[in-house]
């Protein structure tokens, strides 16, 4: 998943419930090996986060 935010952000990221607040706001990217994809990813605003 791709993740785009205008913040640095200070969670950890590998835990599970940071994907569950973020799961319907990034772009999902699957990729085999050796393959390439462009991706344009929404900018996710400190003002629009669900903590």
């Amino acid at each position: 998943m791709v993740l785009a935010f205008d913040e640095v952000i200070e969670e950890d990221i590998h835990r599970p419930e940071f994907f569950k607040v973020y799961a319907g706001k990034g772009e999902k990217v699957e990729l085999e090996e050796g393959a390439r994809k462009s991706v344009t990813a929404r900018v996710i605003f400190a003002e629009d986060e669900t903590p």
